[in-house]
């Protein structure tokens, strides 16, 4: 089946093709360039989940939760590093790849979805 019959499912958002599924991640990452100065962890479970903490709080539940390998924090490298990071990540990534960002309370986190599981259909 070619590439261009394929439907993606992003959120409520259906995209067609492949070359528009890549304009939408690439969109999705200058969504994240916009806020990466302001993290204060990234950090990947080496399979699909891919997270951008936003505070010390997240970061301290995501070292808790064992992703003690994959967590960078931007003092660890240079703050541009960060995004190249999570770029590589998503690309060694399964197909069930996301990128979520997370603030607040860790009893109350607060979810930001900037590149959702993509589902993919036949058109």
């Amino acid at each position: 089946m070619s590439t261009a019959t394929m439907l993606y499912h992003w959120e409520d958002e259906r995209i067609a093709g492949e070359h528009a599924l890549a304009e939408r991640i690439e969109q999705a990452f200058t969504e994240i360039e916009a806020v990466i100065e302001d993290v204060d962890a990234i950090a990947w479970d080496s399979c699909h989940k891919i997270y951008v903490s936003m505070n010390p709080e997240q970061t301290a539940l995501l070292d808790e939760y064992g992703y003690a390998p994959y967590l960078i924090r931007p003092v660890d490298v240079e703050t541009g590093q960060l995004l190249t990071i999570l770029r590589s990540w998503y690309e060694d990534s399964c197909g069930l790849r996301f990128i979520s960002g997370c603030a607040g309370d860790p009893l109350d986190t607060e979810w930001i979805t900037f590149i959702p599981q993509v589902f993919i259909e036949a058109a």
